[in-house]
């Protein structure tokens, strides 16, 4: 493979995971024929709060939990997302309510480390401090 080759396929990652987050975090699109295209077959999933497979990711912005999460998340700035290999690192920056009543927020960072797999995303690690009964528990 030509360095050239080798740095659109990396740019073509960065893409496919931007793509994914933006669509994951949105309750319109992230369960979507679509959104189930960035990810493959058997997408293995490291955060104990989601099951292996798409679906679990892709369910989860439509529950009570994510509302509870998400209803007061937004972005703060663009994402620095870095590729090597067939890994893409996310660090996507969020404000945050402190959850304290006062409405106050703070930004936090969030994590992503994500697998490709011909184009697609495979394997997903991240940090997770979450209650377990989140979205489902994994199976052991």
């Amino acid at each position: 493979m030509s360095t050239n080759d080798n740095a659109a396929r990396l740019q073509a990652n960065k893409e496919v995971v931007k793509r994914l987050m933006s669509r994951l975090f949105n309750p319109a699109t992230s369960d979507t024929p679509e959104t189930r295209a960035l990810m493959t077959e058997n997408y293995i999933q490291h955060n104990p709060n989601f099951a292996n497979g798409p679906e679990s990711v892709m369910r989860f912005p439509h529950t009570q939990k994510a509302r509870e999460m998400f209803g007061v998340l937004k972005f703060a700035g663009e994402p620095l997302v870095i590729a090597e290999e067939d890994y893409v690192m996310m660090m996507q920056p969020v404000h945050r309510d402190k959850g304290d009543g006062t409405g106050v927020t703070f930004v936090s960072f969030w994590f992503d480390l994500w697998r490709m797999e011909d184009g697609k995303a495979a394997e997903h690690w991240d940090y997770a401090d979450w209650d377990p009964d989140l979205a489902g528990k994994r199976d052991a």
